[in-house]
C-alpha cells in the first residue's frame, strides 16, 4: 500500500556547494525532489559555476564521492570536483611526538612509494588512513622527532643524513616503522658500526681532542675508558682520572702523568719509561710487563705517589731517578 499522501511533493533540499580554490566560501541554492545527478552537474556547470573548467563530481566535506543524488541530505554541504583539480592540500603538518613538522605530500609518497607515510598520504589508492589530527589540524604521530627528522630528511632529498648525536638505531627503528625498505640495509650497517665505535679503544688523536676541549680549571675524567694500544708519548696528562681505565699497551714515554688517579688501571704492558710520575695515585693498578725506567716521582712538595697493592704476575720494571 502506497503511504505517500496524494499531491504531495517533497520539499526541495537546501545545500551549499563550494570549489576549494575559486569559491572556497560556497553558493547556497536548492534541488527538486526529482532531479537526477546529471542534471544536477549539469545545472551547477551552466547556472551556477560557469567559470569552472568541467564539473567532474561532487563530494561530500571530507572528500567522499557522492554516486547517488539521494543521499544528499537537506542542509548539506558539498565540494565541487573539476577537471584538473588537485584535491588533497600539497602541504602537509605533523605533529611528531610534540614536534611540528612541515613537509610536502610529494615528499611524503615520492621515494618510498610502498612505505606507510605514502599509503597514508596518496592522493589515489590510498590504502591506509591518515591518522588523527589534533587541534591545528596537523596530524598526530606518535614518534620520537629527532629519529623521524632524519626519516623525513631522507624521503625530502633522497639522502640519508644523521646529524651528530643521533643514534643510527632509534633511526633503524623508524624505517621499520613506516616500512622505509630502501634504506634498512644502510642503516643496519650504520648501527653494526657504531656498536663498533662504542667498544673501540680512543686513539691519540681522540685524547689531544679531548685535552684541547677542556679548560685548565676542569678535570678531565677518562674512568673507565678503553685507550689501549695509543701512543701517548709526551703528551701532558697530568691531573687526568684513569681510574679503571684501559691502558694496557701504550706508549706513554716521557709522557706527564703527574697527580693523574690511575687507581685499578690496567697499565699492563704499558711503556712509561722517562715519565713524570710526581703525586700519581696508583693503588692496585694492574702493571704486569710495564716498564717504568727512569720514571720520576720525586714531589718538591713532598706528596708521595701511592702504588699500594699493584697487581702483577710477571716482573714490571721500576728505576725511578
Amino acid at each position: 500500500m502506497n503511504t505517500t499522501t496524494a499531491g504531495y511533493t517533497p520539499p526541495r533540499r537546501r545545500i551549499k556547494v563550494s570549489h576549494k580554490l575559486r569559491c572556497s566560501l560556497g553558493k547556497a541554492f536548492t534541488i527538486p525532489h526529482d532531479e537526477s545527478m546529471e542534471s544536477l552537474l549539469s545545472r551547477l556547470q551552466k547556472d551556477i559555476f560557469s567559470e569552472l573548467p568541467p564539473i567532474l563530481r561532487l563530494r561530500t566535506e571530507d572528500l567522499a564521492e557522492v554516486i547517488d543524488i539521494a543521499f544528499i541530505r537537506d542542509g548539506d554541504q558539498l565540494v565541487i570536483e573539476c577537471e584538473g583539480d588537485r584535491l588533497y592540500e600539497e602541504w602537509i603538518t605533523l605533529n611528531v611526538g610534540g614536534t611540528l613538522m612541515t613537509t610536502t605530500r610529494s615528499s611524503l609518497t615520492k621515494t618510498s612509494p610502498e612505505s606507510v607515510l605514502a599509503r597514508m598520504f596518496a592522493e589515489q589508492n590510498n590504502s591506509l588512513a591518515p591518522s588523527l589530527r589534533d587541534k591545528n589540524n596537523a596530524y598526530l604521530l606518535d614518534r620520537t622527532p629527532r629519529y623521524f627528522e632524519a626519516l623525513l630528511h631522507y624521503l625530502r632529498s633522497g639522502s640519508l643524513v644523521l646529524d651528530p648525536g643521533v643514534n643510527p638505531l632509534g633511526v633503524y627503528e623508524e624505517a621499520k616503522y613506516f616500512g622505509v625498505k630502501e634504506i634498512i640495509s644502510e642503516l643496519e650497517s650504520r648501527v653494526e658500526e657504531s656498536l663498533c665505535r662504542d667498544t673501540a679503544p680512543l686513539s691519540r688523536r681522540e685524547v689531544i681532542d679531548a685535552i684541547i676541549s677542556t679548560s685548565n680549571i676542569e678535570k678531565l675524567r677518562f674512568q673507565g675508558v678503553n685507550i689501549s694500544g695509543a701512543d701517548l708519548s709526551k703528551l701532558d696528562l697530568s691531573n687526568i682520572n684513569f681510574k679503571h681505565a684501559n691502558l694496557s699497551n701504550c706508549q706513554m714515554t716521557g709522557t706527564n702523568l703527574s697527580r693523574c688517579n690511575l687507581e685499578r688501571a690496567n697499565l699492563s704492558n704499558a711503556t712509561m719509561d722517562n715519565a713524570q710520575l710526581v703525586a700519581v695515585k696508583m693503588a692496585c693498578a694492574d702493571l704486569e710487563g710495564a716498564s717504568i725506567r727512569g720514571g720520576k716521582f720525586e714531589d718538591p712538595e713532598g706528596t708521595a705517589a701511592n702504588m699500594e697493592g699493584l697487581l702483577s704476575s710477571k716482573p714490571f720494571y721500576l728505576i725511578h731517578c
